[in-house]
């Protein structure tokens, strides 16, 4: 490559890496690199050594949640992604009811509807009954009451959001390579100063002044940080299960919204349920998703790879299989497919958005709702990466990173 010196290099081509993308090349006179591999064909998947978390066609964003500053965050990133989808022509939105529910009377409703109270949203507190009453299909169960949320809520296709902003971003003069970056080494670069050096896997060195890891799962699996500057991160693998459905049952359920419960299932304590309403997939059947299937935490890149490319946990298959019956008893599946997924959890609950030396940063740990925030959260990496310091409006302090060696340390 000719010129292969950028002031900004952004690592990992998701959801966040591509928002930051975007965000950072509006800036005028800032020469900027995303690098990241494409999504795998068939034939890549079983030999692909990293992966992404957009592989799929419907995700959930929503504002009414336990947590005010997920909420607003939530908020801001749906109002972005209006504007990209009407800038970009690319249509990766669906507008949607959002219903979120648990156990009536819970700390978890109580919180819930104080959220949607303090931010202001179009929101009413529902029972059953009154569920079933505008969507007949729908049993969230008779111990349960919800949050509708009738507006600013619904679903994005996260493989067309990531186009919209890739597309957005190479418009904008973001010179974008396809590729799985090796090892960074921070260097002395003659001509430019301190800097550094990215290697990727096909032998071809990138430098930069700066660059902003949006990584994910894969952070501590490349030589990108010093050791002793290894995040502090949990590996949750994940599963949702899709349901065909017949041509009955996507009639049925044509104004289906979105449902969310991170309440505790009596049975299984873990296992928190989503349903995204029917949609159209690459095989062209239409699907019902549920999710998400979570297990036991794993630890290695090797036990990251061989999740990605499994089909699944039967045990977990199976107890989602229950739950579609139990909120949807009239459906009658034709077939049933697995997707599996890793989710990165950080220590705090919320993503890690910091600078963890003077000019290399990290916006990573999803903790299973990138999609929903990366908008926002790749806005305040990319000003905080351009800038060198913290520049929004929400102060940093739930964002800092926690590190291993920290965290032994506690």
């Amino acid at each position: 490559m000719a010129d292969c010196f950028y002031d900004i290099s952004i690592v990992g081509a998701g959801l966040w890496g591509s928002a930051a993308a975007y965000h950072l090349s509006v800036a005028p006179g800032i020469k900027v690199c995303l690098i990241g591999p494409n999504e795998p064909t068939f034939k890549e998947f079983s030999t692909r050594t990293i992966y992404g978390s957009y592989y799929d066609e419907a995700r959930i964003t929503r504002q009414n949640t336990i947590d005010p500053l997920d909420g607003e965050i939530a908020m801001r990133t749906y109002e972005g992604l209006q504007q990209l989808q009407a800038t970009t022509g690319i249509q990766f939105f669906t507008e949607r009811a959002s219903i979120y529910f648990g156990p009536a009377g819970s700390r978890y409703i109580s919180s819930a509807k104080s959220t949607s109270e303090l931010l202001g949203l179009n929101h009413l507190s529902q029972n059953r009954d009154q569920i079933r009453q505008l969507y007949p299909y729908i049993d969230i169960g008779s111990s349960n009451e919800c949050i509708l949320q009738q507006s600013k809520s619904g679903m994005v296709n996260p493989r067309k959001l990531v186009l919209a902003q890739k597309t957005a971003a190479r418009l904008q003069g973001c010179h974008i390579l396809d590729s799985i970056v090796e090892q960074i080494n921070e260097k002395y670069l003659p001509g430019h100063g301190k800097g550094f050096q990215i290697l990727l896997e096909d032998g071809q060195l990138i430098q930069s002044r700066k660059v902003l890891l949006c990584t994910g799962v894969f952070t501590n699996f490349k030589r990108l940080l010093p050791q002793h500057l290894q995040p502090d991160l949990k590996y949750m693998p994940s599963q949702t299960l899709r349901v065909e459905l017949r041509d009955g049952d996507i009639q049925m359920l044509r104004n289906m919204p979105t449902l969310v419960s991170l309440a505790p299932d009596p049975v299984t304590p873990r296992l928190d349920i989503y349903a995204c309403p029917p949609v159209i997939y690459p095989d062209g059947k239409t699907y019902l998703k549920i999710g998400h299937g979570d297990m036991e935490y794993i630890a290695s890149h090797e036990e990251v790879v061989t999740w990605y490319r499994s089909k699944g946990n039967a045990e977990m298959t199976e107890r989602l299989a229950k739950q579609v019956k139990s909120l949807f008893p009239e459906i009658q599946p034709l077939s049933t497919q697995i997707d599996t997924c890793v989710e990165t959890d950080t220590t705090t609950g919320l993503p890690y958005i910091d600078m963890v030396s003077p000019d290399i940063g990290i916006a990573i740990g999803g903790n299973g709702v990138g999609a929903r925030l990366g908008y926002e959260v790749a806005k305040m990496a990319a000003n905080m990466i351009r800038k060198g310091y913290w520049d929004h409006d929400i102060p940093p302090d739930r964002f800092r990173a926690c590190f291993k060696k920290q965290c032994n340390k506690l």
